[in-house]
């Protein structure tokens, strides 16, 4: 069995096709026993089945019209957490797609103001409900290196300038 918490490439959990997989084995199991039941009755197979699941159809006759609803429903429920499904897991690339967005400004290392943008949309993305706690740490961590990294190259650029306009300046010594 698959580890809960590993995502795949649409940030949905790979845990979610086995539940997948036993709802629709439930469905199909319940819309069998449904169709049984409804053409069972009708079609006298019951007299091959044995005389405890006899007595168990014969409980469920004054069922079977309902069983057309109940088959109905199970359908729906599957329908809406298929769609909810795919609505989140939709949710989760766009977020992604997003966050690429947002570092890719963050790394733009000419432009001060892409930087200053990314940011500032980080700070939305980290915050965004989508972002489950692990995207939120892992970006955290990426923001803080990346700061430092910017930090490190803006004080590089300043001793180098700085040392260019000395260089430029020259030092003279003027004899007393």
């Amino acid at each position: 069995m698959t580890d809960p918490g590993v995502l795949d490439k649409a940030g949905s959990s790979l845990s979610s096709g086995l539940r997948w997989r036993t709802t629709a084995i439930v469905g199909v199991s319940i819309l069998v026993l449904g169709v049984f039941l409804i053409w069972g009755f009708t079609a006298g197979w019951i007299a091959a089945v044995p005389p405890v699941l006899q007595d168990f159809f014969r409980l469920l006759k004054p069922f079977a019209p309902y069983s057309t609803a109940v088959v109905a429903a199970i359908a729906g429920l599957i329908a809406w957490r298929s769609h909810s499904h795919r609505r989140l897991s939709d949710n989760r690339a766009e977020w992604w797609r997003r966050t690429q967005y947002t570092l890719d400004l963050l790394m733009s290392s000419d432009d001060p103001l892409k930087r200053n943008t990314g940011m500032s949309l980080l700070g939305h993305i980290i915050a965004d409900p989508t972002a489950t706690q692990a995207d939120a740490a892992l970006l955290k961590d990426t923001v803080n290196a990346l700061v430092t990294d910017i930090i490190n190259q803006q004080a590089t650029k300043l001793e180098s300038d700085t040392a260019t306009q000395a260089g430029r300046r020259g030092w003279r010594w003027r004899r007393p």
